[in-house]
């Protein structure tokens, strides 16, 4: 893993360079990881609108320094073979990035809605591709500054486990905020225009805290699972139990849903090893203990939490304590008092696991298409809400899906291939006359911005082209973590951040509070894994010196 920061004297300006690219990196983590999060300006109302802000202005000079960076270093010869060598495992990753930025520049330079109408906020903000959507700021310049985050993070950080004090920490100070707003307390006064509750943090309203958590939570899970001394996992285990709790009391179905399927393809990973399992079960015990304390809570202030809808409500409180017992039984028992770990069963069971849970799913969306076309007659499960796709379907995400997939379907050939444009879904959707006049109808005039789906919306913005692009990113991403978590767990932590960022955007979508962070996870995968490969090649060399300097002695 990640060892101490060491201070040397640099030899030669390579290293100096090397040294300065560090502190830009770090630049980078703390401006956005810590910075990002907890900016707010003017209460609710406009927080999206000044966190953009906040992000281009910093960013505008990460750039510069970024250009600056990277003429010197390039003056005084570049980076060696070896050097290179140790970002190959990232090379895909680092391929689908610049494919996804690319193609969104041809979408931009083809799209209909460049730019155009009054400016917003600020005399340069103007919405279409090139800017973005008013509210959710995905246009191509986001794009691109998130692409410079991901290249200067997993290219100059010298990745050492002090990168995550500041993240943790804020994602820690974020959710204890939170979870006091969730109780009515407010520390600070945020100017909540939207109705009591509305408010959580410095980050908005369910959605957005959401995202927000649905990026950064994961990691914590991965460096507990990595974690070897006691003291550290005492501390990851009280950020893990804080962090769950807020996200139970959030009320986002669709951050639930993130939560059990990264949880899912957690289980799977671990089943083979005693250690994975143990840890596994450790953080299922600190997800049972705050769903335990909130129907406590609610017991004892009755009516103050606000916001309670979520899909799981009816787990809080005594299901969650029984499920608690019952999981430290399990625990005690499998860990403690069976004395030896049974590997070749439960490499087993994981086959059966792997094939059962992808099945289940497979399952269910066959049955919802079946039952959809049928009309409902399918016997038993036909009059289920669940199993018919209609507008209402998944927290009214039916209606928005299907918005996005008409939408799509009215493109022409080439603007399938490549999008509409950045950012440009609601403008493309109104271009149609039947879809506008639907949309009119279905939401009172309101702007449907995006599909509530990522993968739909990047579809209508980017395309096929694109959607496969940022698919792949993904993909790439997740197999790279898993392939180098063998040897060093808390890289695992890398792969679930993506895969719940994944599914919890199945049912949200791109903004400034979540997409930003999935570059920067990735960026941070990239330099994690450099590093392990950089102390593998000086574990090598070292290997053969000392293997050279035996032999010689040898022969004397």
């Amino acid at each position: 893993m990640a060892g101490k920061i060491k201070l040397q004297k640099p030899k030669n300006i390579g290293e100096v360079t090397d040294h300065v690219g560090n502190i830009l990196a770090w630049a980078v983590l703390l401006i956005y990881f810590t910075g990002l999060p907890l900016y707010y300006k003017d209460g609710y109302t406009l927080i999206a609108s000044n966190k953009y802000l906040y992000l281009m202005y910093t960013a505008k000079y990460i750039a510069i320094a970024m250009g600056v960076f990277l003429l010197v270093r390039m003056s005084f010869g570049g980076y060696s073979k070896d050097e290179i060598a140790c970002y190959k495992a990232t090379y895909k990753t680092d391929i689908f990035v610049l494919s996804f930025i690319l193609l969104s520049v041809l979408s931009h330079f083809c799209s209909s809605f460049k730019s155009g109408g009054e400016s917003y906020f600020t005399d340069w903000f103007i919405e279409g591709s090139l800017w973005g959507t008013r509210g959710w700021y995905m246009g191509l310049v986001s794009y691109l500054v998130f692409a410079m985050f991901y290249l200067i993070l997993s290219k100059l950080l010298r990745h050492t486990y002090f990168a995550y004090i500041p993240i943790l920490l804020t994602v820690t100070l974020v959710s204890i905020w939170g979870i006091l707003n969730r109780y009515k307390i407010a520390p600070i006064n945020m100017n909540n225009d939207y109705g009591e509750g509305a408010f959580i943090a410095s980050l908005g309203n369910i959605n957005w805290f959401c995202g927000y958590t649905s990026v950064i939570v994961p990691l914590g899970w991965g460096l507990y699972m990595g974690a070897k001394k006691l003291w550290i996992k005492v501390l990851l285990s009280l950020v893990n139990a804080i962090t769950f709790y807020m996200i139970f009391v959030n009320n986002s179905d669709s951050g639930i849903f993130a939560l059990f399927v990264t949880m899912a393809v957690l289980l799977g990973f671990s089943f083979t090893q005693k250690e994975r399992l143990m840890a596994f079960t450790e953080l299922i015990i600190f997800m049972l203990i705050p769903a335990s304390l909130i129907g406590l809570m609610d017991v004892l202030f009755k009516g103050k939490r606000t916001g309670a809808s979520g899909i799981i409500e009816f787990f809080y409180g005594k299901p969650a304590f029984i499920s608690l017992l019952i999981v430290l039984i399990f625990y005690t028992v499998f860990f403690y008092k069976v004395k030896e770990f049974p590997e070749e069963i439960m490499k087993k069971i994981k086959k059966v696991y792997v094939i059962f849970v992808p099945s289940v799913f497979s399952l269910f969306v066959l049955l919802i298409i079946i039952n959809t076309l049928s009309g409902g007659k399918l016997p038993v499960i036909g009059g289920k809400d669940v199993f018919m796709f209609k507008a209402g379907w998944g927290s009214g995400r039916g209606e928005t899906w299907l918005f996005g997939l008409r939408t799509f379907a009215s493109m022409n050939p080439w603007h399938k291939l490549i999008g509409s444009g950045p950012d440009t879904f609601y403008f493309e959707l109104i271009k149609y006359p039947e879809l506008k006049a639907d949309l009119d109808l279905a939401f009172g005039g309101a702007r449907l911005t995006n599909a509530h789906n990522e993968w739909i919306s990047l579809l209508v913005n980017n395309g096929i082209l694109g959607l496969c692009a940022f698919i792949g990113m993904l993909v790439s991403g997740v197999k790279t973590s898993f392939k180098y978590a063998k040897e060093n767990l808390y890289i695992i932590g890398f792969a679930l951040s993506i895969i719940s960022y994944t599914a919890n955007n199945m049912f949200s979508f791109e903004q400034i509070t979540n997409t930003p962070f999935l570059f920067l996870v990735l960026g941070l995968e990239g330099a994690a894994i450099a590093r392990v490969l950089k102390k593998g090649a000086s574990l090598t060399k070292s290997g053969r010196n000392t293997k050279i300097h035996r032999s010689k002695n040898k022969k004397k």
